[in-house]
């Protein structure tokens, strides 16, 4: 999420980026957030802690829960909810079973993935070559929600986990039952082996009660052309009663 590290506004993307501050979506998530009484945010995807960080500077005070797979990320997703005694930190790759799966390490962090980039994608996306596999536990999302969420009644499920996001999905039909809403990182361009489109994750989330309400870029290639955007999802029963 919030990754314009290529294109024409790469800079100026990159900066806010790095400080935690999104530049497309963050005022229509604040106003959700706040209208939806939103009490456990869960970050799948979490990298260094960037999302957690937006909220935060947006405003939002309660839980968080930021899922994350990658040793050398985790250790500064740790570093930076350390201070924050609602910000917790998981290491884990969410996936549709338990298990034990296989991370591709990526040149740039934010696109470490469970699957094989795709080979055309060396030079319209730099950065999403792979360094190095380590091997990671992988929880679903009805796993994390049983054992972390306790108590929560209104969990905003944020979804950025690199072409996994359908199998979570299928690993988290309880969890999207107790869950408001789901943001999730669509892809318009496929760059990973068997990633989702938009609209298969669009058919899946419609089916289990969402709608989707707002969209905003997420990713460029090089050339400026968009690959991924973020779209938010709500229950079906706030339509209507919300404003973005």
């Amino acid at each position: 999420m919030w990754r314009v590290t290529h294109g024409p506004f790469a800079r100026f993307n990159t900066a806010l980026y790095k400080i935690g501050y999104p530049p497309w979506g963050a005022s229509v998530r604040r106003r959700l957030i706040a209208q939806l009484n939103v009490d456990l945010v869960i970050d799948c995807g979490a990298n260094t802690g960037q999302y957690a960080a937006g909220l935060r500077n947006a405003g939002y005070f309660g839980r968080i829960l930021s899922v994350e797979p990658g040793s050398e990320a985790f250790a500064q997703l740790e570093t930076a909810a350390r201070r924050d005694r609602r910000w917790e930190c998981l290491r884990a790759a969410v996936y549709d079973e338990d298990g034990r799966v296989s991370l591709r390490v990526a040149e740039e962090s934010p696109c470490n993935t469970l699957f094989n980039p795709l080979p055309s994608d060396d030079e319209m996306v730099p950065g999403v070559q792979t360094a190095f596999i380590e091997e990671v536990e992988a929880l679903t999302l009805d796993t994390i929600v049983d054992r972390y969420a306790s108590g929560a009644q209104r969990i905003w499920i944020k979804l950025d986990v690199e072409g996994a996001e359908l199998r979570a999905v299928s690993g988290g039909k309880t969890a999207l039952g107790r869950s408001v809403a789901v943001e999730a990182e669509l892809g318009l361009v496929p760059i990973y082996e068997n990633e989702p489109m938009f609209f298969e994750m669009s058919k899946v989330l419609y089916e289990e009660g969402f709608f989707l309400c707002n969209t905003s870029g997420a990713f460029q290639d090089t050339q400026g052309t968009w690959i991924k955007i973020d779209g938010v999802f709500l229950r079906n029963e706030f339509r209507g009663k919300v404003r973005l």
